[in-house]
């Protein structure tokens, strides 16, 4: 029987905390090349929420629809005869059954487990994992907007930022055609940089941000004049005196002052230490805000 499987999730957040819900996955069945070694066939791409196919959506709508999927197999197999091999006569499936054995019921398994091992909630926490390793576009993220024009050709677009987004995705829109995302060759950089798994770290819980405006912002070239060690500096290239949503994903700590290429600092959640920026060219757009305890706190995780 083929089924498909469900690898990885890891969504993309947008400035409106809405989500592209990105989810890895492939058939059982399809295998990248023949052998005794073949790996199964697998890609990266948008799982659909609702029948508009808009992209992105707040974690309450994509949570939503996953729970309506669990309940309409429920719906379809509650009550019919148990009657798999032949056998159970007189016995019929219950909800506790396509719990237990959702996977089984609709053709779907996460990786590592058989359909009928694969339970309703496992499928649940698949999409929370999502969440929890969201990635935002300025983190390196890359998509690829696709849609069909006449097969077997059809129309690609990059996009780097939410604005390339939203107009790649409303091109193809307006083409009538069906539109779908792709991560373009960054997801496993992505994956492994920025998801929580490191052993003894609590993952991270998303929680909307309240916009936020910095008293003691300076030019980036300016601060490393007059950094200190232990600081915990933000980095964006916008105006930070005006209010707006910041993440802590973009927060650095000063490791030291005294390197020839500047200053060295460890980027938040991680144990590398860096340099920002890695060229001079990006100085002129780079504003840094030296924050307080309660700066840090307003901060959206």
């Amino acid at each position: 029987m083929s089924y498909t499987i469900l690898y990885r999730s890891m969504f993309v957040r947008l400035k409106d905390w809405k989500y592209i819900p990105m989810v890895e996955m492939g058939d059982n069945n399809v295998y990248e090349k023949s052998g005794p070694n073949a790996r199964r066939s697998r890609s990266w791409q948008q799982w659909v929420i609702g029948k508009n196919r808009t992209f992105a959506h707040r974690k309450e709508e994509i949570m939503k629809e996953v729970e309506q999927w669990i309940e309409g197999v429920k719906e379809r197999y509650v009550g019919t005869p148990k009657d798999r091999y032949g056998g159970n006569a007189g016995e019929y499936y219950t909800l506790k059954d396509i719990e237990r054995e959702f996977g089984w019921f609709d053709a779907i398994s996460i990786a590592g487990k058989t359909t009928d091992k694969t339970t309703a909630q496992m499928i649940r926490n698949f999409f929370l994992r999502g969440f929890c390793q969201a990635v935002d576009m300025e983190e390196g993220v890359t998509l690829e907007v696709h849609w069909s024009t006449e097969y077997p050709h059809y129309e690609r677009r990059l996009a780097r930022t939410e604005e390339e987004l939203l107009e790649a995705w409303e091109e193809g829109k307006a083409c009538g055609k069906t539109v779908w995302i792709s991560y373009h060759h960054c997801a496993d950089y992505l994956w492994d940089t920025h998801r929580h798994k490191a052993a003894g770290r609590k993952p991270l819980i998303p929680r909307m941000p309240e916009e936020v405006a910095f008293n003691n912002v300076m030019g980036y070239d300016e601060y490393q004049k007059v950094a200190k060690v232990g600081e915990r500096i933000l980095v964006e290239a916008r105006d930070l005196t005006k209010p707006g949503y910041c993440r802590r994903a973009h927060t650095y700590t000063v490791v030291s002052t005294g390197h020839e290429c500047g200053i060295m600092l460890r980027k938040f959640g991680g144990r590398k230490t860096v340099y920002i920026p890695r060229s001079s060219r990006y100085y002129g757009i780079l504003r840094c805000a030296v924050l307080t305890d309660e700066d840090y706190r307003r901060l959206a995780v």
